[in-house]
């Protein structure tokens, strides 16, 4: 228990902390509640007159009163003593004398302060405050002393506490039996050995300083719910308000417009079906309302709970400890959920159909919890590391969309404890959930979207030491190890491997797989530069056909191929230094590029504005075209500046935003563009994250906004903001100089990846 340190309890609390809120200003004969809220006596007299209990202002809490009234109940002799020392503090800092108070008549001013009883004394009292046998060891400061000795800063010495009954005595021990603090004298006379029981008065501070400490604890926890569960019911109660402004808004249409050809039908519309939704809204502000109280008590009764923890005696703490112990159990065991977070009932409005002159009104798609997925769920996780989980909402329809519903996430260590972790919003329909792999064990990881628990939950995470992973044993033939080194962070298993033969036998020859896409039909399609031709296998292996173009001036010789929503193929002719633009049976519709093109490699068509994005190795640029080959401009230039490439290989667009992901491989990262070309960010720089990114050359972006980037002799995964999520492959996959990486129509979707040197396509599920 620390000792009562009272010139530094009036700096840290503040003035107010010293008012009553009943009548705003300094308690006087302050009194104490079992809910641990002050109030001055006088002023629980009146607002409680001819009552036999009392209701707290700040808590709403009801306290009996004892036998007695308002008079009897407990003093608060911690937030008196702050009082007192506030106003000698103030009288000394304004230089005001100081009147003795050891002298009955007041009148004679302190020049001496005993820095044991905390007592000023005038001269003749100072004296014979010395030669006291029970005060001869005490010592006197000069208060002119004293405010020099403050202004070094130095800690004032802290009280004794004596006994009530024998004055001299020092308080040293603790009756169990009385449950009172006692002298040495008070145990031989009053509270004899075999009638009670007794203990070191330290003894019994620090054992409830414990359990007060973990109760403290167990309110931090407490507070952080509340404010959860307050922002989850502001936010449903805003949604249901826009639901019923909606509604308003539409039958106003309706009135205004009925003679005017516009057709609106308003279903259900009575007036006292119309009261039921106001009685909803007010009975969820009613509920916001709880929850902020509920979280003001949580945090006024902690302040207080901190502040005598830290600056009251022990004589402070002791008699309120039955108090403080009871109060803080209740309020750790406070229902902390939204009665309006709970309830799936929302303000129906009924249906409003309409459509007219006035045009028609739409909302935002509703999220469907069934339709919300968690990703990057690696194997294991090395101790000491952090794992982002993605979590992705969507509409009903499957299809992504941003949510205004509260997302959190809750976490179980391998010790028991809970906490909440961290949630991002990345403000494009999906989030994430950051959790740090402190201990070894299983972690256990509940996702919520609006209260709801999201499919596939509790995620489980299990972290291992670092002596688990990382170890290599030989050497491989292409001269990279063969063990389980990297194994961390797998997101993906080899599920498919379709080698030189294919799964029908067919032999592949003379093969030099590039670039590769999945159409719509969900069949993987190549670019093979060896044979001059467009690959297309399903996901089985099984040959389905091939594409050529054999009228070009030069051999068609293919690097990369993208394509676009109607099922058309947009390939790369580097050989031509043209875009050739087919059907999925090699049909020509056009080709161009001739003019601006001098070596192109990569190949994107945009979901987001439809336009093509194709990449040059010599101009070391991104060319742009309309999918009907209109050129519109070029970004990019060679350097190593942060909008600069060098060697730009493949490169993959976004769904939501249209930001432009292209493989900078001689810059060893991935530099990040607008849809109109605008340098944005850039992913993987080497030596800087972890991993480094090393000679990066295929790239894909999912529509949930994940990125795939292939280089040396592996397949990682980013965030679209650059935060490393996890390694696809294993060395025991041996990928060796990946290229083309593509996503599969699954869902989710399994990647596919071009093993260049080992000559196949891996197949990798999530």
């Amino acid at each position: 228990m620390a000792a009562f340190n009272k010139e530094a309890s009036v700096q840290e609390i503040g003035e107010d902390f010293l008012c009553c809120t009943l009548c705003l200003n300094q308690f006087t004969n302050p009194k104490i509640l079992p809910c641990l809220h002050t109030y001055c006596q006088q002023c629980l007299e009146e607002e409680f007159k001819q009552k036999n209990g009392v209701v707290c202002r700040q808590c709403c809490t009801s306290c009996l009163l004892p036998v007695g009234g308002v008079p009897k109940l407990k003093p608060d002799c911690f937030m008196s003593d702050l009082i007192e020392t506030y106003h000698r503090k103030t009288a000394i800092s304004k230089g005001t004398t100081i009147p003795c108070q050891n002298c009955r008549d007041n009148r004679a001013m302190a020049s001496r302060r005993c820095v044991d009883c905390q007592y000023f004394l005038c001269g003749r009292c100072a004296g014979e405050h010395r030669n006291t046998p029970g005060s001869v060891s005490h010592r006197l400061l000069v208060v002119e002393a004293r405010k020099r000795k403050k202004s070094t800063r130095t800690r004032p010495v802290a009280p004794l506490e004596y006994c009530s009954v024998h004055k001299s005595n020092k308080i040293e021990l603790f009756c169990d039996t009385c449950k009172i603090p006692v002298c040495l004298a008070c145990k031989i006379l009053h509270h004899r050995t075999r009638q009670h029981s007794h203990r070191k008065l330290k003894a019994v501070i620090e054992d409830h300083k414990t359990t007060l400490a973990d109760l403290l604890g167990m309110l931090a926890i407490k507070e952080k719910e509340v404010d959860q569960s307050k922002t989850l019911a502001k936010v449903k109660y805003t949604e249901m308000r826009e639901q019923r402004t909606l509604y308003e808004l539409l039958r106003t249409k309706a009135e205004m417009n009925s003679s005017d050809g516009l057709k609106i039908e308003v279903v259900n519309s009575t007036s006292e079906a119309d009261r039921e939704p106001e009685e909803i809204l007010k009975t969820a502000e009613v509920d916001i309302r709880e929850l902020e109280v509920k979280h003001a008590v949580i945090t006024s009764t902690c302040r207080y709970v901190e502040m005598l923890l830290r600056h009251g005696s022990d004589i402070h703490f002791l008699s309120t400890m039955g108090d403080t112990i009871q109060r803080l159990t209740t309020l750790a065991t406070m229902n902390t959920e939204s009665s309006l977070a709970k309830s799936e009932a929302g303000v129906q409005t009924r249906d409003v159909v309409g459509d007219g002159i006035l045009g028609s009104f739409k909302q935002r798609p509703k999220v469907c919890i069934s339709q919300g997925t968690v990703e990057n769920i690696p194997a294991h996780v090395l101790k000491g590391d952090t794992v982002n989980l993605l979590i992705t909402t969507r509409d009903a329809c499957g299809k992504r969309t941003v949510t205004r519903q509260m997302v959190s996430a809750k976490l179980i260590k391998p010790d028991g404890s809970q906490e909440s972790a961290e949630v991002i919003d990345n403000k494009d329909g999906t989030h994430r959930v950051i959790v740090n792999g402190e201990m070894v064990g299983r972690y256990e990881v509940t996702m919520t979207i609006g209260g709801e628990v999201l499919p596939g939950c509790p995620v489980v995470l299990t972290v291992i030491e670092c002596r688990d992973v990382g170890r290599r044993t030989r050497r491989s033939p292409n001269g990279r190890a063969n063990g389980v080194a990297n194994t961390l962070n797998a997101l993906g298993r080899l599920t498919k491997t379709i080698d030189k033969r294919g799964s029908n036998g067919t032999k592949w020859c003379n093969t030099d797989l590039f670039g590769v896409a999945v159409d719509q039909s969900g069949n993987i399609v190549t670019a093979d530069r060896g044979n001059h031709r467009l690959l297309i296998t399903n996901i089985t292996g099984k040959k389905e056909r091939s594409v050529q173009f054999p009228h070009f001036a030069k051999p068609f010789r293919p690097c990369d191929i993208a394509i676009s929503n109607g099922n058309v193929y947009f390939s790369v002719d580097d050989n031509n230094n043209q875009v050739v633009v087919s059907d999925e049976h090699g049909q020509i519709i056009r080709c161009f590029g001739q003019n601006e093109l001098k070596d192109p490699y990569g190949i994107a068509v945009s979901p987001y504005n439809n336009n093509v994005y194709v990449t040059d190795k010599v101009g070391n640029c991104i060319y742009m075209y309309t999918q009907n080959g209109k050129y519109i401009r070029s970004f990019g230039a060679e350097g190593k500046d942060v909008a600069n490439v060098n060697f730009p290989y493949f490169l993959s667009v976004d769904f939501c935003r249209g930001l432009v992901f292209v493989a900078d491989r001689c810059n060893h990262h991935i530099k990040v563009f607008t849809a109109d070309g605008q340098y944005s960010h850039t992913i993987g720089n080497k030596g800087v994250t972890n991993p480094p990114l090393s000679n990066p050359r295929g790239i894909v972006v999912s529509d949930s906004g994940s990125v795939y980037v292939s280089d040396n002799h592996r397949v990682l995964k980013f965030s679209c903001e650059g935060y490393f999520l996890g390694r696809v492959d294993s060395e025991k996959d041996w990928l060796s100089t990946p290229i083309g990486v593509a996503l599969t129509i699954d869902e989710p979707p399994k990647v596919v990846v071009i093993d260049r040197d080992n000559c196949c396509i891996k197949v990798f599920e999530q």
